[in-house]
């Protein structure tokens, strides 16, 4: 028997994230057969159609200008009043409601998943995500000893199921008092979907009058990581100015990340966005997430951060920084349409895409087609009942003709 030092929880745990494993496979057969051999669908950062990594040139530009002080200093544990002013800033838009709100600067967003799972979920109780997510999600919790409960997130025609959602979330609130929901939208990973202005109304509603029973305390999260790719930067931003008039004991927050939109993936950095009604509430958020962070990591990356405040507080950089992005943006969005429409021509079954990094086929024996398609030099993710595709960052070239590879070594296995 091997011998184990760890505690007892921590035993037989696996270190290796699937999708990075599957990544460096793809890299290693780059590497042997070269770039024009091997399709790398797997890992979800911006590649341009030379397969270079993608650095906003306003961003690289602003982050290699700081001063030797901003590189190497501390910043507060919080963070700065400049960064939190920021972070409001690009998160909401011109749709950010009147509601009192408080920032927590985090490691990137999966810092916040972490902040939001550690404070307000507890140990041995179950959290709800939908059934289509990123896996992340189930090591955070397993962490932080919380369970996963999933609802299903999309009815047979491809909507927001509603009813299962409100199914769930009732089981929750009548076996346990708090009622901790994460929703990854706009730009669901690892479908694509965006959950509408009208859905959004539906649970709101909803939860407020949970949240009114006085017996349960409800916490929405909202991982809106990929909010800058997944369509029309206003119009995917509406949702948040319904996040106003919220009862006592319903607490928002948000998940937000420099990673994807400002293409610092590497750097860590992000935020945990509270809004509340209620001032305590927001006192609180503050207290235990400085705690928590000095607890784990104590400081964010002061580099990244001051390349966000200096971007946003000078509209003229701001203003190139969005046309940047929105050029990444409708390059991703070009490849996604070459893969719908040539989908839908050899009748390949995809999940509803709405923008983002990814497209997902829904499907068994995922493991097995994957391992199919890397015979052949094709690297996409498998997962429990779907096989994800990265469009972020596959050039055109080879998106074209993907979905039918897809779909023939699916036949195969039917």
């Amino acid at each position: 028997m091997a011998t184990s030092m760890v505690v007892d929880f921590e035993k037989g745990q696996k270190a290796l994230d699937s999708v990075f494993k599957t990544s460096n496979e793809a890299k290693a057969e780059i590497a042997k057969y070269g770039k024009d051999t091997v399709i790398d669908g797997t890992i979800g950062t911006m590649m341009d159609e030379e397969g270079q990594i993608i650095f906003l040139p306003t961003v690289k530009k602003e982050f290699l200008s700081l001063s030797s002080t901003d590189y190497v200093s501390y910043a507060p544990i919080i963070g700065n009043e400049a960064y939190h002013k920021a972070v409001i800033a690009e998160c909401f838009g011109d749709h950010k409601p009147a509601t009192p709100m408080r920032v927590v600067s985090t490691v990137g967003g999966t810092g916040a998943i972490h902040h939001l799972m550690h404070n307000y979920a507890e140990q041995g109780t179950e959290v709800l995500i939908s059934d289509w997510h990123w896996g992340a999600y189930d090591q955070i919790c397993a962490e932080q000893k919380v369970k996963l409960r999933t609802f299903s997130m999309l009815t047979e025609d491809c909507t927001f199921d509603f009813d299962s959602f409100k199914k769930e979330v009732t089981y929750l609130a009548d076996h346990q008092e708090r009622v901790v929901i994460l929703l990854n939208t706009p730009g669901n990973n690892p479908t694509g979907y965006t959950i509408t202005t009208e859905e959004w109304q539906q649970i709101i509603d909803f939860l407020k009058a949970i949240a009114d029973n006085g017996e349960n305390k409800v916490i929405l999260s909202v991982d809106v990581a990929y909010i800058d790719y997944a369509g029309d930067g206003d119009k995917v931003r509406e949702f948040f100015a319904l996040f106003e008039n919220l009862p006592r004991h319903l607490l928002v927050t948000i998940n937000y990340t420099l990673s994807k939109g400002f293409t610092m993936y590497g750097l860590r950095a992000g935020a945990l966005i509270a809004l509340s009604s209620d001032q305590d509430v927001l006192d609180e958020f503050t207290t235990i997430g400085t705690l928590a962070s000095r607890g784990t990591w104590s400081n964010v990356c002061h580099p990244a951060m001051q390349t966000v405040v200096n971007i946003m507080n000078d509209l003229a950089k701001f203003k190139v920084y969005e046309e940047e992005r929105k050029a990444s943006y409708q390059m991703i969005e070009e490849r996604a349409h070459i893969f719908e429409s040539e989908a839908k021509a050899c009748g390949l079954h995809i999940l509803p895409y709405c923008g983002g990094f990814f497209i997902t086929i829904p499907c068994q024996n995922a493991k097995a087609i994957v391992a199919d398609l890397k015979a052949k030099h094709i690297f996409v993710i498998a997962m429990a009942n779907g096989i994800r595709v990265a469009v972020c960052s596959m050039p055109k070239r080879h998106v074209k003709g993907l979905a039918t590879k897809i779909k023939d070594a699916m036949d195969v296995r039917a």
